[in-house]
């Protein structure tokens, strides 16, 4: 198994999602109006590389690894795919939470929790690239080892 490919897809996606979380909190630091007027094509694009990034992992390393001999690979793979999810149930929330028409009124509060939801993406991403580093890396050497 070669993991530069999967590696240099993952680096893509994830620099898109952080691309987006950037502007977004940039929007944020702007002030109420520039969240109204960006909010909803922010949200959007969150929505959309969350989701590919999102079915990226999961088709292309998650399940693989869970099919994996090693029963180890195979529930780092799980743990990892479970985080996934929860870091995209962190974004749906935030979205049903705060719908834009309500952020104006309740400013401080959006401000805040926009930032705090804007940073666990990022620690999620952090952590995930690390750790899809690590599993990936152990998926190779397995494999490398099990070729003739």
């Amino acid at each position: 198994m070669d993991i530069s490919l999967p590696l240099a897809a993952l680096n893509d996606h994830q620099n898109r999602v952080l691309d987006v979380l950037a502007r977004s909190c940039a929007c944020v630091a702007e002030g109420p109006d520039a969240v109204e007027a960006r909010s909803a094509t922010l949200r959007a694009e969150m929505a959309t590389v969350l989701g590919d990034y999102q079915v990226f992992k999961h088709e292309r390393i998650f399940n693989p690894a869970l099919t994996h001999a090693d029963p180890g690979l195979a529930g780092l793979a799980r743990e990892m795919k479970v985080e996934c999810i929860a870091a995209g149930e962190t974004f749906r929330a935030h979205l049903q939470g705060w719908r834009v028409e309500d952020i104006r009124g309740a400013w401080t509060n959006y401000q805040a929790t926009a930032r705090l939801t804007i940073n666990q993406l990022r620690r999620h991403i952090d952590r995930e690239a690390e750790g899809i580093t690590v599993l990936l890396t152990a998926l190779e050497a397995t494999s490398s080892r099990t070729e003739p």
